[in-house]
């Protein structure tokens, strides 16, 4: 009769639940291979991974090309019209140095006659590079490079583990509708016994009161467990919902090992916000530095140096050249600004042409107007710490609350584990009790009812743990 009362309890438990069972590792690893959820996060993180990628400081190199046939007088070299081919490339290359260093190629106008073969050109080649004085925002981009990385990686990490607590959420609810089943449909199943040995009793009939209240509380528990029902069947469809797979149960959930130690630092998110109070220091220090007003807005001092060197070649059956030699060099800092060129042009009859340029100009500046925008900064300054305190406090408050809820979580596991172990000592007295002839197959089917609520409640609370990790890494990241 024992292995009959075992199969009853079996079945009652299969009209629920699914035939196979997988552990929790692979469900999750199954969930989060079919999620479209997760996949869209790994898309955003890759996104923004390659447009964080520091492409300022690698070689650059551009080519403007055009081409262009025309029937025209090569500016004066034939005295009728030819057809002529007319085009230029120029070609410029911006290398990766600390400074701004750009080198220009310029072939110049090149005219060819496809009649006569005559042709003009005037190549040329120019260099410039620009030093600054002092740090013009490269440190200011640094910080907030490093801070638009780490926020990204952050946001990633912190999206893969909101992502794995509901799932773990998911799953403790359809548990927890799955064991509101079972505990329905065994209460229903007693009440329907009692009232059937009210009957067969003879004392109460189905007009007695309390047979009537009997009916009352079976109705209660029938739309209760049509409730549930509906209510698992929902859990089950959100499950899906969220990782792209049919929800299997559950026959692994491991305890978790919980410790817990808040960073003196804080987080990732509490780094960030320190990020922000050096962006903003910096972004006030950068300021006070750029002394330099342009139409373009505000630059700490710079000192710029050119150079080019050219050539005019015109080959009419008679071939000239001229050589045109070229420097220059600028420094503006504050309202002052100077510059120098000097130049050499060489002709073909060997005459040299120098000359040489010098200027300067001073310029006022609008102190008022500086000084509301250093007030501006001193405000966002102020603003960012204030913001950074009040973020290292909540996070001393996430953490305490974070460490009560472990505390709560492993009292709660000690008081399940005794009661589990009452209700396994329990049931094997009873069984042996039956065989003894002291207890009844009916207390046997109790009891082991109650183990099989125990063993929803171990999972849910397994559930809860892990949950609770996650939680603990998101605080230590």
């Amino acid at each position: 009769m024992k292995r009959i009362v075992l199969t009853v309890s079996a079945v009652l438990l299969l009209t629920i639940l699914p035939l196979s069972a997988v552990p929790l590792e692979d469900l999750l690893q199954g969930a989060k291979e079919n999620s479209a959820i997760l996949q869209m996060y790994q898309l955003s993180k890759e996104s923004t991974d390659l447009s964080l990628t520091d492409i300022e400081k690698t070689t650059s190199v551009s080519v403007s090309p055009s081409l262009t046939f025309a029937d025209m007088s090569i500016l004066g070299l034939t005295a009728g019209p030819e057809t002529v081919l007319t085009g230029t490339a120029d070609i410029t290359i911006g290398l990766p140095t600390e400074e701004t260093t750009t080198v220009t190629i310029t072939p110049g106008q090149i005219i060819y006659s496809l009649e006569s073969y005559a042709f003009q050109a005037s190549p040329s080649l120019s260099v410039s590079r620009s030093f600054s004085i002092q740090d013009n925002g490269d440190t200011l981009q640094d910080l907030r490079d490093a801070r638009s990385i780490l926020q990204n990686e952050t946001l990633y990490r912190t999206n893969v583990s909101n992502f794995t607590i509901s799932v773990y959420t998911s799953i403790s609810e359809i548990l927890t509708h799955e064991k509101n089943i079972v505990s329905l449909e065994q209460d229903i199943a007693d009440l329907e016994k009692t009232m059937s040995n009210t009957l067969a009793l003879g004392r109460y009939g189905k007009d007695s009161t309390l047979y009537k209240g009997y009916e009352l509380q079976l109705s209660a528990l029938r739309r209760s467990l049509i409730s549930s029902e509906k209510q698992l069947a929902l859990a089950q469809v959100q499950y899906r919902q969220l990782t792209g797979l049919a929800y299997q149960e559950v026959d692994e959930i491991p305890f978790p090992s919980l410790s817990f130690s808040p960073l003196s630092g804080g987080n990732s998110d509490l780094v960030l916000s320190e990020l922000d109070v050096e962006i903003a220091r910096e972004q006030a220090a950068l300021f006070k530095r750029q002394s330099v007003a342009s139409s373009a807005g505000w630059s700490v001092p710079s000192f710029v140096l050119s150079g080019s060197a050219g050539l005019d070649y015109v080959n009419t059956g008679t071939a000239t050249a001229d050589y045109d030699l070229s420097a220059a060099g600028s420094y503006t800092s504050g309202g002052f600004s100077t510059n120098a060129s000097v130049g050499l042009d060489i002709s073909n009859t060997g005459n040299l042409t120098p000359s040489v340029t010098i200027g300067g100009s001073w310029s006022t500046q609008n102190s008022e107007s500086r000084s509301i925008q250093e007030r501006l900064y001193a405000n966002e300054l102020a603003t960012a710490e204030l913001t950074y305190a009040q973020d290292f406090l909540s996070y001393q408050i996430d953490a305490q609350n974070l460490s009560n809820s472990i505390l709560s979580w492993q009292n709660e596991t000690e008081e399940f584990a005794l009661t589990l172990e009452y209700h396994e000592s329990q049931v094997l007295s009873v069984q042996e009790g039956l065989s003894l002839g002291l207890n009844t197959e009916q207390e046997v089917a109790e009891v082991e009812h109650v183990l099989a609520l125990d063993d929803y409640e171990q999972k849910i609370l397994a559930l809860k743990g892990l949950v609770l990790g996650e939680q603990i890494a998101q605080m230590q990241y």
